[in-house]
């Protein structure tokens, strides 16, 4: 091969830089570090700041204060890598597709139906809490009295 298309290179190379002007350095970025705020979402210390929209099929109306509730639980299991969450708010409990902020249906407690494709569970803060949301995992007993009944008629 001969070294007439490495030269082209070579100049078109020069040329680009001629172009844009000398480097210049980047300011030096002040702040918190990217594991600071990570931390930050991971524990709902800020909010993103995303709306949740509720889908025309839920059939839901919830309050301006409950929306934002909701949108800080949606922040907080978007930070743990959820993408589907069930929160629960003010007894109600909402499936929440994370990635599109949208409630796809709030969830009767007392149906037979089986919930499917949910990441997280995790409670809204309440209405006077200031605290971040509360996240429901294996250690918590189950509080479903249906659930418990099949629990004990299994025998376990």
């Amino acid at each position: 091969m001969t070294q007439v298309p490495f030269a082209l290179l070579n100049l078109i190379g020069a040329a680009g830089r001629l172009i844009a002007g000398p480097q210049r350095s980047a300011a030096p970025i002040t702040g918190p570090d990217f594991d600071a705020l990570l931390k930050q979402a991971a524990d709902a210390e800020f909010s993103s700041g995303r709306t949740v929209t509720i889908s025309p099929r839920a059939d839901l109306q919830l309050t301006p204060e409950q929306l934002q509730r909701v949108s800080l639980a949606a922040d907080r299991a978007e930070a743990n890598g959820a993408g589907k969450a069930l929160i629960l708010i003010d007894g109600l409990a909402l499936k929440v597709d994370v990635v599109s902020r949208t409630i796809e249906q709030a969830v009767d407690s007392g149906a037979q139906a089986v919930l499917t494709d949910i990441d997280a569970v995790l409670g809204a803060p309440g209405e006077h809490s200031t605290g971040a949301p509360t996240a429901f995992g294996p250690t918590a007993p189950p509080s479903n009295p249906s659930i418990l009944q099949l629990l004990a008629d299994a025998g376990h």
